[in-house]
């Protein structure tokens, strides 16, 4: 977290205007912190036992980031376990948390060592000076029962399912579209099958068919569409060497190396959401790319 270093002086300095009225502009801890509001919430102080979620971030002495949650966290708050008797001991830090309600947003310093040794229990890091000044800000965002926080991940992990699925779904149709354009500048007849791997058996076999569970050995040259190689059996001497239907491989190898038989070669073109999908595989594989392989399925074993 500590490579990431961005300036966020001129934000604190903006936050700091916008102070709300009507309650107080700061407050001072048991062991002296001095804390300023930026933002004065008009909830209430939370329970003990419920979960708080809060955005966090935290400043050296120049004024640059240490760490954001709103960044590290892809815009979620934070998730903690307000534990008051634990708290009461943990030092600076907790002695703030302890003293927010709902909608409050704070500011305060404390030194590198209490941040770092006393409160994380960590080594200062290199880039910090001892005796230097940390600020620190957070915004107490929500709190709710342990239930109810399990019940809200819950719902935002199914949302980003469904999400990514519609995603994938739109990503097989522009990849189709893209696959047979290609197919058609280069007047190649493939067959598809109902899951989009599109392939051309350019040689058929004379021996049997594999079926899932299947040991198979098979030469390979892989391609990108636009012709880039990434990687081919043939450059280490020896075929691969994989179980059918067993998730060894990518989707659309165990689909279409089961479409052949022994000393079969072929042609396939893979979509991305039966190979690396939008996580890519780094190297000539990006996020959503199409994929080429030229195969031959040299052998099945006994298992």
């Amino acid at each position: 977290m500590f490579n990431k270093i961005k300036n966020l002086s001129g934000l604190l300095g903006l936050a700091a205007l916008v102070i709300a009225c009507g309650g107080a502009d700061k407050f001072t801890t048991k062991s002296g912190a001095e804390v300023s509001y930026i933002r004065n919430g008009e909830g209430e102080k939370p329970a003990d036992g419920q979960i708080l979620t809060m955005h966090i971030s935290y400043l050296n002495e120049n004024g640059n980031a240490l760490f954001n949650s709103v960044e590290a966290g892809g815009g979620r708050p934070l998730p903690m376990l307000y534990n008051d008797s634990a708290w009461q001991t943990q030092g600076v830090l907790y002695e703030v948390f302890r003293e927010l309600k709902k909608g409050d947003s704070v500011q305060f310093k404390m030194t590198a060592e209490a941040l770092f040794e006393d409160t994380f229990g960590t080594q200062l890091p290199d880039s910090i000076k001892r005796g230097s000044q940390i600020t620190f800000n957070c915004s107490l965002v929500d709190m709710m029962s342990e239930e109810q926080y399990q019940e809200e991940q819950m719902a935002l992990q199914q949302a980003e399912m469904e999400k990514m699925q519609m995603e994938a779904e739109g990503q097989i149709i522009v990849d189709g579209e893209i696959i047979d354009k290609y197919l058609a500048d280069n007047n190649i007849a493939a067959q598809t099958t109902e899951s989009g791997l599109r392939y051309v058996i350019t040689k058929q076999g004379t021996g049997e068919t594999p079926t899932p569970g299947s040991m198979v050995n098979v030469h390979y040259i892989g391609t990108t569409l636009a012709g880039e190689k990434f990687d081919a059996s043939y450059d280490r001497g020896e075929p691969l060497q994989f179980v059918i239907g067993r998730g060894q491989v990518i989707p659309g190898w165990d689909e279409g190396i089961a479409l052949l038989n022994t000393g079969a070669e072929a042609t396939l073109y893979v979509p991305s959401s039966l190979a690396y999908g939008a996580r890519g595989a780094g190297g000539a594989i990006k996020p959503n790319e199409i994929l080429k392989f030229e195969v031959v399925l040299v052998g099945i074993e006994q298992m």
